[in-house]
């Protein structure tokens, strides 16, 4: 692997991310910190990484300069959003499933209330 292939898995195909929440978990929250609010702190750290990951592209040579700061800000953008959104799905995920309870479990606590 070279790289351009490395810089590019790492802004667009999920290495990011992938460092974003590997550097959440290893960081010691204090108790008043809840869940939700480290996986919203895990999107902006993901953002912030894939951003660093294309100024690096950019510095290399590997992608074009962005003509103005108009270009810096779409392109940066374009960037950190694109990044966030492949792991907001998860993000979603979790705030809507995994917080409520499961039907099929819901069913087997009553019956096993009833029994």
């Amino acid at each position: 692997m070279d790289l351009l292939v490395f810089l590019t898995w790492f802004v667009a195909q999920g290495g990011a991310p992938a460092l974003a929440y590997w550097i959440m978990a290893q960081i010691e929250w204090p108790e008043t910190v809840n869940r939700e609010w480290q996986r919203y702190m895990a999107l902006v750290l993901t953002g912030l990484l894939a951003s660093i990951g294309y100024l690096a592209q950019v510095a290399m040579g590997y992608s074009p300069m962005p003509e103005g700061t108009r270009g810096w800000i779409e392109a940066l953008f374009y960037v950190g959003a694109g990044a966030i959104a492949m792991v907001t799905n998860q993000v979603v995920h979790a705030r809507l499933e995994l917080n409520s309870p499961r039907p099929a479990v819901a069913a087997d606590a009553e019956a096993g209330a009833a029994a």
